[in-house]
This record gives structure tokens, sequence and C-alpha cells, in this order.
């Protein structure tokens, strides 16, 4: 896991490099093969999006990350916020 919150920048600045140098001519399918093209410029902004909700509280007070079955928030609840 910390290894994700130590890259995850790097990883979204690396994808808006290549955007910036390949303009929005360049698209892929996202989220799968089946998905709309988008340029790397969006897919940077919602592989970022959807990473950080995984460390937001939900109306319950719970995160996704680091939920048991129950829904308690074990680990992940301990990061203030």
């Amino acid at each position: 896991m910390q290894w994700f919150i130590d890259n995850r920048p790097e990883f979204r600045e690396s994808l808006q490099k290549f955007h910036y140098f390949l303009r929005d001519s360049f698209k892929v399918p996202f989220p799968t093969t089946a998905g709309p093209m988008m340029h790397l410029g969006d897919v940077a902004a919602e592989i970022s999006r959807r990473l950080s909700r995984l460390f937001l509280r939900d109306a319950g007070r719970r995160r996704p990350a680091g939920t048991g079955t129950g829904g308690e928030g074990k680990r992940c609840d301990t990061i203030s916020g």
C-alpha cells in the first residue's frame, strides 16, 4: 500500500506528459477495451479520481480500502480526514 501512496502522483504526471507530447489525437479505450476512447489527460484524471476515492469516507464514515466484511473500517480508518 505504501508504494501506491508514494507513486500515485508520478504515475499521473507520466500520463500527463505523454498526453502533452501526443496531444488529443492519441486515444485509448478506457476503462476497458469496450469503453469510450479517451485521450491520456482524461485517463490520468479519471485514474487519479478513482484511486483517491479509495481513501475518502462515505456517508457512513467508512472507507472502501481497508474494510472488513462487515464494513467496519480497519487499517485505513487510522488516516485522518
